[in-house]
């Protein structure tokens, strides 16, 4: 698999690949960008008692301090866009990932699953909220934009069913 960019044949525009949006040179840079704003997030949470009345305020001054509020604008090639929206929702609700460079593909549990702190589980929601919600619905060019979520049966439908049928989807969960 090839990560180098490759010129866009619309725009004579230099554009990196969908794939690697699902590598581990892009997966583990994205998850320790969002364990930092999850951790800091936390750390002003529980050391302020006014944001604790404002929770949601707290979380959007952090988000831009960090410069996450620029986050739509980092793609723009729309096969691109929507593999990196994919990956980066993905990694603020904990779901599969798709990890070329370590296997097909490997669980993440790690924001909304058991075991984490209701806290990082509210910081974790409020981001996979913004950046939903932040898509840009007009511009010129127009950008792709997800028109919903993607949470796989798994992660979420199933977690308390493992080891029978998922009444959602009629398959085994693992």
């Amino acid at each position: 698999m090839s990560l180098a960019p490759s010129p866009s044949s619309s725009r004579g525009e230099i554009i990196l690949q969908p794939a690697y949006f699902t590598s581990s040179a892009f997966v583990h840079a994205a998850r320790a960008d969002v364990d930092r704003l999850i951790q800091e997030y936390t750390q002003q949470y529980t050391r302020s008692a006014h944001s604790r009345s404002h929770p949601f305020t707290l979380f959007k001054e952090v988000w831009q301090r960090q410069g996450w509020a620029w986050i739509q604008f980092k793609v723009f090639d729309t096969r691109s866009r929507a593999a990196f929206l994919r990956v980066v929702m993905r990694l603020f609700s904990g779901e599969c990932v798709y990890q070329l460079a370590v296997s097909p593909i490997t669980r993440l549990p790690e924001r909304i699953g058991d075991g984490v702190t209701p806290l990082s589980r509210a910081a974790a929601l409020f981001g996979l909220y913004t950046i939903f919600h932040t898509q840009p619905s007009t511009s010129a060019p127009s950008l792709y934009s997800a028109a919903q979520v993607e949470l796989t049966c798994g992660a979420h439908a199933c977690s308390d069913f493992s080891p029978s049928k998922c009444l959602m989807c009629r398959t085994r969960c693992v």
